[in-house]
Order: C-alpha cells, then structure tokens, then sequence
C-alpha cells in the first residue's frame, strides 16, 4: 500500500511538471515553434496470450527509472489480453489490447483510463493511426477490415473491407495504407482514401508484409517478413525485406530484398536517412534513399530475443525491447544512434512496443 502511495505522488509531481509556459497573447509577435523533448516512454507487454497478464511500464527520461504495471497500479485493473501496440497523439495514448477486442485510452500525464473502445468480439485489433480529422483507423486482423472510430464516444462509424489478416497501417497524405499480412500468406497493401473511406487500390509487395513508415524524403516503406512455406524447413521460405510506395504515383518503385530463410519484422526510419528492423537476431541498419544494407549487424544481440525497435530523433536513441524466455520479465534497451548500449531497464513480460511521451521545453 505505501508503494502505491508513493506511486501515486510520482504521478503527480508529473502532471505538475507536465504544462507549457505560454506566450503572452498580447505580444503581437509570429508564432514561435515551441522545442520540444521527451519526458518519457511508454512501454506496452503483451504478456503471455490467453493469461492476460499483459501491462504498461513507463520509463521516466529525467529520473532514468523505470515504473512497471503502471495502468493496474492507477487504474485498478489489468489493462488485458496481448498489449499489441500503442499510438500517443498530445496527451493521449491509444493501447491496443489484441485478445481483449479493446483500445484503452488513458491520458499521457497520469495513465488514468479516459476511455475504453471495444471492438467486435473476434476482430482481433493490431494497429492504430488517426486521421488529420481525429478518427481512429484500426486494422481488425481476424475480419479483414478497417474499423473507422469515434474518437468522442468510441463508437465505430463504419467498417472498411481491405485485404486478408491486416496488420501495420499508416495515414500520409489522406491516404491509410494498410499491411495485408495473410498471417504470411499475404502480398498486397491497400489504400484507403479517407476523403471517402474507401479502398480506392491493392498493391502487390513482398510475402507478408506487417510493418509501414513514411521516410523522411516522403516515401511508404512496407517491411514485408516473408512467407513461412513450411515452417521447419527455412530453405523453401521467401524472401523478406522493404518494397517502396511512391504516395503521389501509388505504385511499388523500388526494393531491398534480403537473403533467403531470414525473416525481417518492425521496423523504424530516422530523420537522416536511415531505416532499422530486427534481422537474423541482430538490428540491421539501412540507407533509407539509396536502399541499401549498411550493416547487418548494427545492434548485435549476443542473447535474449530481439522484439521491437524505435528510434528517437529528438534524443538521439534507439529503444530495443527483448522479450528473453517470453515468460520472465524482458528489458528496454537504450542505445545511442551509434549502437553503443547506455543503459538496461527490466520491463514487464514481453515487452513489445514503445513510444515516447513529447512534451513542450519550459
């Protein structure tokens, strides 16, 4: 109970400290862009399926300290089943609970539920993007479509059919552009026009494909897995890697296959030039203009299981999760931008996605 106590006056020294200083309106002056830095990381464990066992840590950027289980110990609850992904946009972040059918909304400053979305039961939600008009677009992996979501009352305006077992999904240019998995049977990525949520296209990528970023020269890059032919034998598999979407033609312009029997998976682009998944056990770094490998090996991993990568630009870190046995409790790993390890947080059970709280510099 004092732990809780104590957790709860943390919460509050961090909405306290959370408000941007203000311009004076009187002052006739332009607009100031304020700086902005990273006040923290939120990490979401999906936990073990079926146990609902999954939570949400925070790392806090100035006290350099980890808080795990922070949405029980506020809320009360478990947040669920399979913590898949979560989407910040100001101060609230979106959590995608995979097998609970659910979107918990809590808010950023003190991870107190806001609202809770359920979706159809069976949907299986994966990945969630926010239109410039403030819906919610979710890809439902088990129904094959899009749930257009009301970010007010959480109810669902309308469904859109896309392909087979969606997955990654990005919003660029009032397109959504949505990963058609197959569960690695799939190859296409549809295009949603949001001015009249309908797929307008389906464009063929490579077998697979999950994960979707915009690079910063305005280019879709789709990580495509590859298909598991046959699961015990790596030698009749395809080939993963990244197929590239120009957003203005809609077409595929170019490609970074890799090698046979590999599976690639996440995937996060820098604002220089640089794209970074998870590859044969270690993060691969590549030239995101130019398309090719600049090293295979830029994050070795010498044990443990490699589960999700982010980069930050603002601080200029990468955030590695190892998910280790998939039963004890896995790690946040901080890199710097030239692989060097920082530092090692224990997180919660499969720790597998991270995003990071901005807030505005005093």
């Amino acid at each position: 109970m004092i732990e809780r106590y104590l957790f709860l006056a943390f919460i509050s020294s961090i909405v306290l400290l959370s408000f941007s200083c203000e311009s004076d309106p009187s002052s006739p002056q332009e607009e100031i862009i304020p700086e902005l830095s990273v006040r923290g990381l939120l990490i979401a464990n999906e936990g073990n399926f079926l146990q609902g066992n999954a939570s949400l840590s925070y790392y806090d950027f100035e006290e350099g300290t980890i808080y795990n289980d922070v949405f029980k110990n506020v809320n009360g609850e478990p947040i669920g089943d399979v913590a898949n992904s979560i989407y910040i946009s100001d101060t609230l972040a979106y959590i995608v609970v995979n097998n609970s059918d659910k979107i918990e909304v809590v808010s950023t400053h003190d991870f107190r539920r806001v609202r809770k979305i359920n979706l159809p039961p069976g949907s299986s939600p994966r990945h969630i993007a926010i239109s410039a008009n403030g819906q919610l677009y979710v890809t439902n992996l088990y129904t094959d479509n899009v749930s257009v979501i009301n970010p007010e009352d959480g109810s669902i305006l309308l469904d859109i059919p896309v392909g087979v077992n969606p997955d990654g999904i990005l919003i660029a240019h009032s397109f959504a552009y949505v990963a058609n998995s197959g569960l690695g049977n799939g190859n296409t990525v549809s295009i949603i026009d949001l001015a009249r949520n309908q797929v307008i296209k389906s464009i063929k990528v490579g077998d697979n494909p999950q994960w979707i970023e915009l690079s910063s020269d305005d280019q879709v890059h789709v990580l495509c897995s590859g298909a598991y032919n046959d699961f015990f034998d790596p030698d009749d598999d395809s080939a993963g890697g990244v197929w590239i979407i120009n957003p203005e033609s809609k077409i595929v312009i170019d490609s970074l296959i890799l090698d046979m029997g590999t599976h690639p998976s996440k995937l996060t682009l820098s604002a220089d030039r640089k794209g970074y998944f998870i590859y044969a056990g270690h993060i691969l770094e590549y030239d995101t203009h130019k398309l090719h490998v600049l090293n295979k090996a830029f994050i070795q991993a010498n044990s443990g299981n490699l589960y999700h990568i982010k980069i930050n630009d603002l601080s200029e870190e990468i955030y590695v999760c190892d998910a280790k046995d998939y039963v004890t409790a896995g790690e946040l790993i901080i890199y710097d931008l030239q692989g060097n390890e920082k530092q090692r947080q224990t997180a919660g059970i499969i720790p597998g996605y991270v995003s990071y709280i901005v807030s505005k510099k005093e």
